[in-house]
């Protein structure tokens, strides 16, 4: 499971990082991290479903983690293949389409320890990063330009599945 969190961790900061370098050829390979994540993911859902009630207090709510969190890569992967897509188009994204996705990498490293060491202060600030992103997000949409408004509807889709993870480790953690 942590090297679960740390593949999603590394997907997302090693892409913003090829992205604010103009690196678009890297994306691709970064992007290849969602598979490794896919088998992390299907790895962990089995011990839950074989042996969840033995290792967990809260299996169901573990399982349900897994799940939420595995969507949270794949449209990581969604949004750098199409900044991939757009091929040797010259791309220079929007400072505050970067702030986004930087937001969106502090609410990943807090859920990271938000499990790990759960406190409610973790998880009261994924939910305000995840109202900043959605209402910044949403004014973006209305002046960013077509090619643009695909990848601040990735984030903002991000943002949500990540606080949606939270909510299972909540229940996991509060007795």
């Amino acid at each position: 499971l942590r090297r679960m969190f740390l593949t999603t961790i590394s997907l997302a900061k090693d892409s913003l990082e090829a992205i604010k370098k103009g690196n678009y050829n890297d994306l691709p390979a970064i992007a290849k991290l969602e598979a490794t994540q896919n088998k992390m993911y299907m790895f962990c859902s089995r011990v839950v479903n074989i042996a969840g009630h033995k290792k967990f207090k809260k299996p169901s709510f573990i399982y349900l983690f897994l799940h939420r969190f595995e969507d949270v890569a794949d449209y990581y992967k969604y949004l750098i293949d199409y900044i991939a897509s757009l091929g040797n188009e010259k791309l220079k994204l929007n400072k505050e389409i970067l702030s986004l996705y930087e937001k969106t990498i502090v609410m990943l490293e807090m859920l990271y320890n938000m499990y790990y060491k759960y406190s409610e202060d973790k998880d009261e600030q994924i939910l305000t990063i995840k109202h900043e992103v959605v209402n910044k997000g949403h004014e973006l949409l209305e002046k960013v330009s077509k090619k643009e408004i695909r990848m601040v509807h990735y984030l903002i889709e991000i943002a949500g599945l990540i606080y949606s993870s939270s909510s299972p480790i909540h229940a996991i953690s509060v007795d």
